[in-house]
């Protein structure tokens, strides 16, 4: 299996001035071992996002951990 990578968002807020906002959430990531087994890990993370002078979301920073 090749690895694969999924985000559950869990919060996310929009600042009053609509210019920055924070993602929060869930991810899994699956990797193979040594042995070749499917193993699952799952992290939380966040995301600080500024929009661009065009318009578009850029993520200014983020960090994750691991859930337990």
């Amino acid at each position: 299996m090749s690895p694969a990578l999924h985000f559950e968002p869990k919060q996310i807020v929009v600042a009053q001035s609509c210019d920055m906002a924070l993602d929060v959430g869930t991810f899994e990531l699956t990797l193979n071992d040594a042995q070749g087994k499917p193993t699952v890990g799952v992290r939380r993370y966040l995301v600080a996002w500024a929009k661009q002078k065009n318009g578009q979301w850029k993520a200014a920073a983020d960090c994750f951990n691991a859930d337990q």
